[in-house]
């Protein structure tokens, strides 16, 4: 399920760019200096951000390869309460398989090394160069346009409409990266 819950979060982190744009496109035309509260909405949407950063639980399994094993089963033991009351039945005792205490050997060098380096090094510039490229396309787009003559409004409304159109790109890999189509045949797929 991990696959899956990226590309939600992947598919939900492209939907904010026409969510900008639209917010552009009512707010920009308020005044010639509306273009200022856009950077007060993207700061006020960050403080629930923060906050939810401050509530959320650690991960069990980082706690426990890094030996705080007290603070991991309290992650646990919340986690299992919580699944309990949702399904209004205590759960199974988990059958224990290993008592030697787990601890990674692996760290970062892995990534660039054997195997992992062959494809760290084919994904790595393809991701870059496509956040990069969005992020670009994405902030400058609305400068280039009203340079090449359009005004403010339709060069937002250009970006809202490839804002939409990409994020759509998004959605499919959401109900087929964990289906018999997988994470290749997705990637194959929404890259065409």
């Amino acid at each position: 399920m991990r696959g899956k819950y990226f590309q939600v979060v992947f598919a939900i982190f492209e939907w904010y760019v026409p969510v900008i744009f639209a917010l552009g496109l009512i707010i920009i035309p308020l005044s010639p200096q509306a273009w200022r509260y856009m950077f007060i909405i993207g700061g006020i949407t960050a403080i629930p951000l923060w906050a939810a950063r401050t509530i959320l639980p650690e991960s069990p399994r980082w706690l426990a390869v890094r030996g705080k094993y007290d603070e991991a089963k309290a992650v646990m033991t919340s986690i299992e309460k919580h699944v309990e009351s949702d399904i209004h039945k205590k759960l199974p005792s988990p059958l224990i398989l290993s008592l030697q205490p787990f601890t990674s050997q692996l760290s970062v060098k892995e990534v660039f090394k054997g195997r992992n380096g062959k494809l760290t090094a084919f994904w790595l510039p393809i991701y870059f160069l496509s956040f990069f490229g969005w992020y670009f396309f994405i902030t400058a787009l609305p400068s280039i346009l009203v340079t090449r003559g359009f005004t403010i409004i339709h060069s937002l409304e250009y970006g809202l409409a490839s804002g939409i159109g990409a994020a759509a790109l998004a959605l499919p890999p959401v109900f087929t990266i964990d289906t018999k189509i997988g994470r290749r045949g997705t990637m194959i797929i929404v890259l065409s």
